[in-house]
């Protein structure tokens, strides 16, 4: 792709949380990676414009932390209008920075 992911931040959306050997070691092989979603089976983990640096922070923590899931990430440190919804929610509602991040007209979805 002719991005250098140890130099240059990049976006990424995964399946699997920080407690899972192939997903967790991959989210922390570089500092750069701007995870904006993930999901496992209880959360979804949505992040529209995380901080590099404070987001791969949380990560290793997470990743550090026996049996973590995305229920554990520090919502302090997510960045305007995400955060970490139950996949048994009815519906979860969709603000401004999720429509403009993952181009979404809806005003709720439901957590597939």
């Amino acid at each position: 792709i002719g991005i250098d992911v140890q130099s240059t931040d990049f976006t990424v959306v995964g399946i699997g949380d920080m407690a899972g050997d192939v997903f967790g070691n991959g989210m922390l092989l570089s500092g750069h990676i701007r995870l904006v979603a993930a999901f496992n089976h209880q959360h979804i983990f949505i992040d529209p414009e995380p901080d590099a640096a404070t987001s791969f922070a949380e990560r290793k923590r997470l990743f550090e932390l026996p049996r973590s899931g995305w229920g554990d990430y520090n919502l302090q440190l997510v960045s305007a209008g995400g955060g970490v919804f139950s996949r048994a929610a009815k519906s979860i509602p969709i603000s401004a920075e999720m429509k403009a991040r993952f181009d979404i007209e809806a005003d709720h979805l439901p957590p597939l």
